[in-house]
């Protein structure tokens, strides 16, 4: 549409404000639902009819409601129209003079893509309407219109004819038409074809916006934004205190929905209804999501999970106290079923497992052999030996090692032949970590005692030994087959010097005391040990703070992986800021891990460098020039890196 005049700073008028007869409620009630409407950063605009369709006059500027209020819309003494931009999460869509033939297959459509058709306005004319659509996913969105785009082009329509308005203004229901024999834009039922109670469009759109977005505050308005994602990605921090410590999805690239999968997704008529959701969980797993806090998205949002979801109503509307849901506990037998699963495998990979389990048990370094330990259970999955991804991230997560010791480990098992590179990381293919072989490895690195790795009784990959080292579980478990033992004996049996309280089996034997793990009779050289009658490693975990360092490095390692692993800019800035407000949560360095490394421009000299100048006696001068220490601008992590191994 033509407007005559340039925009105003703040909400002026031109004319003299329209007549004071209102109607206070349904002025309110099309206020709120305009909030509801428009995005609140893009200012909104009031328009004033004239005799030429669709050259109005701008009258006045500023946020939807307030605009909305000030026209007296739904009123008779109406005479503007509002017009805004829809909000990101919305999709609206202007038919022109074709509604009776496509609206069907739209609504169609958006049913097939979980998408709810929350308002319908008759935009002034016949055969026209406003349809404004929310969907649950990004893909949704993007199937949905995908349809929209197929069915224009099957009924060989303009593009105007089915007008998508992202970042274009639209009326808003109640607004006056701008053609000279229009009509104001009213809310219709596209069942009926009758007009519509506010209200009810109102608790409609409330409900399938999402949370943070029903209540939004007005922001600071802008002209133009940058058009934001609509992943429903989990920040760094769940509720604002707790962190998220389990992965959402998988780490790999994004597949989009068929649309068999929305279809079993949003299936409510088939009789057994809990195979229904059964079978929407699995077009879940396939899709990547793993963490119960994103599968729960989903399950109060598609039809499919109708049964479980009901149940948490239930339980909600009866005040039970209990954290028991319906819907995280289906999730989590999904999840179980999957994580068990095994193919079955070849005798000749079995045979060389084994071979590989036999010679680590003969290793003296109790953290390599338990890094050796996890890498072999990684193998045993059933998936092959040969050409497999292994990133550092995912030896850190298992033995909740700090980026330092991970890296250290994995290159120590490379070296000694356990594993074989077969397809080392390249820029080319940023997201593809590192690809090994498994072999067994030489007799050479045997000691003279073999070790245990497979105890029950005290677990491999518990947070507490990323905090004591595997060292301390090794002596932890000689306490529990010797016990009564003195330090001489229990320090020939780990092949350790008995050492003092700062080194040896005496220190580690102190730790595992402090833990509350060991205890000791008798003093001096009389001293004998035995493990506490009670292991509880979960209270030493947390007594040590070896629970918290472990839970925020697996925070850590989930934003960067986020981070690294962005399919857009928009995505990748916003999980960059969540990761650097997390980094300022944590509190232990290991935990925090380094920041991306600064990458400066090269300076080329074309003079020599002059000569530094001596500092005064008695005087310390700062460094200038060159040698000054001055910050680095961190690299900012694009969504396709080229220059760090990947995550």
């Amino acid at each position: 549409m033509d407007v005559s005049s340039t925009a105003a700073p703040e909400l002026v008028s031109t004319e003299p404000d329209p007549p004071t007869t209102i109607t206070v409620v349904d002025t309110a009630a099309l206020a709120e639902l305009a909030a509801l409407l428009a995005d609140s950063t893009v200012r909104a605009w009031a328009l004033a009819p004239t005799q030429g369709d669709n050259q109005a006059i701008q009258v006045g500027s500023g946020n939807a409601d307030q605009l909305v209020r000030r026209a007296r819309l739904g009123t008779e003494a109406a005479t503007w129209a509002i017009v805004a931009q829809p909000r990101p999460e919305l999709v609206a869509l202007d038919i022109d003079e074709c509604a009776e033939l496509v609206v069907p297959e739209i609504r169609q459509a958006a049913a097939d893509t979980a998408t709810v058709v929350v308002a319908a306005v008759a935009s002034g004319r016949d055969d026209c309407l406003h349809l404004w659509c929310i969907p649950a996913t990004r893909h949704g969105r993007d199937e949905l219109l995908r349809r929209v785009a197929l069915i224009r082009e099957h009924h060989r329509l303009p593009a105007a004819a089915i007008d998508h308005r992202e970042g274009k203004a639209i009326r808003l229901p109640g607004s006056v038409s701008l053609k000279p024999e229009g009509r104001p834009a009213q809310l219709v039922d596209l069942e009926t074809g009758k007009a519509t109670d506010v209200r009810t469009v109102i608790r409609a759109v409330q409900a399938s916006l999402p949370r943070d977005a029903r209540g939004s505050a007005p922001q600071r308005l802008r002209r133009r934004q940058p058009a934001p994602s609509a992943i429903p990605l989990p920040l760094p921090v769940d509720d604002g205190t707790r962190l998220v410590t389990e992965a959402p999805r998988a780490w790999r690239r994004r597949a989009q929905f068929t649309p068999e999968d929305w279809a079993i997704l949003n299936d409510d008529t088939r009789r057994d209804r809990s195979a229904a959701a059964t079978d929407a969980a699995w077009v879940l797993w396939r899709h990547g999501i793993r963490s119960a806090t994103a599968a729960l998205w989903w399950y109060q949002r598609t039809a499919a999970f109708g049964k479980f979801r009901q149940r948490d109503e239930v339980s909600r509307r009866d005040d039970r106290t209990s954290d028991w849901s319906a819907c995280r506990q289906h999730w989590a037998a999904i999840a179980r079923r999957a994580r068990a699963f095994r193919p079955e495998i070849p005798e000749s990979d079995r045979r060389t497992l084994d071979a590989a389990r036999e010679e680590i048990r003969w290793w003296g370094d109790a953290d390599l052999q338990a890094a050796a330990a996890v890498v072999i259970d990684r193998f045993s999955d059933g998936y092959g030996l040969a050409s497999r991804p292994i990133a550092r991230r995912d030896l850190q997560l298992a033995l909740h090692l700090s980026d330092g010791a991970a890296s250290d480990r994995l290159a120590a098992l490379v070296k000694r032949g356990l594993l074989v590179v077969s397809h080392p990381w390249s820029s080319t293919t940023p997201r593809e970590a590192t690809r090994y072989d498994l072999a067994v490895p030489a007799t050479t690195y045997r000691g003279e005692t073999d070790h245990d790795v497979t105890s029950p009784a005290v677990p491999l990959q518990h947070p507490l030994w990323g905090l004591l080292r595997h060292t301390s579980r090794r002596t932890l478990l000689t306490l529990l087959r010797h016990p009564a033992s003195p330090t001489r004996q229990l320090a020939a049996l780990l092949g350790l010097p008995p050492g003092d309280a700062t080194h040896g089996v005496l220190h580690l034997l102190r730790q595992l005391e402090d833990a509350g793990l060991a205890t000791r009779a008798g003093t001096g050289r009389g001293t004998l040990w035995s493990a506490a009658s009670t292991l509880d490693l979960d209270a030493a975990s947390r007594r040590t703070g070896a629970l918290t360092r472990a839970q925020e490095l697996a925070a850590r390692i989930c934003g960067e992986r986020a981070c690294w692993h962005a399919e857009s800019h928009a995505e990748t800035a916003r999980t960059l800021r969540g990761l650097h407000v997390l980094r300022a949560r944590l509190t232990h360095a290991e935990a925090r891990g380094q920041r991306p490394r600064p990458h400066p421009a090269p300076r080329h000299r074309t003079h020599p460098r002059p000569p530094r100048r001596a500092a005064p006696r008695g005087r310390h001068s700062p460094p200038v020039g060159p040698t000054a220490a001055t910050p680095a601008r961190e690299r900012r992590p694009s969504h396709a890196p080229r220059s760090a191994p990947p995550l």
